[in-house]
């Protein structure tokens, strides 16, 4: 029984250290830490991860899990020079995929958007925001039945 045990071991670990090691250069991009699990995204050749919450999807450039704090990290990739601000449409979209990851933990996720200037800025969740954009998805499933039915 124990030799079993020391057989699987080593093989555990190594499946441990491939899940950290895993996206490295995708985590220096948005300058996070070694020890968030990337979890997808359309940047370092791994799948999108497409966040849902009813009928609204958003697919962010990365995903990350901090096993620590036990939450989500959006993170967007932008080909734009950081100029002292984030635009209201780069708060807006990653307010919504961070809305969006937080359907299945409620803790405090953030986004980390990274520009082109090699600057990264943590987003923190803005709730009121997301709900209001959350809302307008009546307005834009009207306005798509609208065409639908002109056809």
């Amino acid at each position: 029984m124990l030799g079993l045990h020391l057989f699987f071991l080593p093989i555990i670990a190594l499946l441990i250290v491939r899940l950290f090691i895993a996206g490295r250069d995708v985590k220096k991009i948005f300058f996070l830490p070694w020890y968030f699990i990337f979890i997808g995204g359309d940047i370092g050749n791994r799948k999108p991860v497409f966040l849902k919450k009813g009928c609204v999807v958003g697919v962010p450039d990365a995903l990350f899990f901090d096993p620590i704090r036990f939450r989500f990290v959006v993170g967007e990739l932008k080909t734009r020079e950081y100029r002292d601000c984030i635009t209201d449409y780069e708060r807006a979209q990653v307010t919504l995929y961070t809305g969006l990851a937080n359907k299945w933990y409620l803790g405090n996720s953030y986004s980390v958007i990274s520009y082109a200037s090699k600057q990264a800025i943590k987003v923190k969740f803005d709730k009121v925001l997301f709900k209001k954009i959350y809302k307008l998805r009546n307005k834009a499933l009207s306005c798509i039945n609208q065409f639908a039915h002109r056809r």
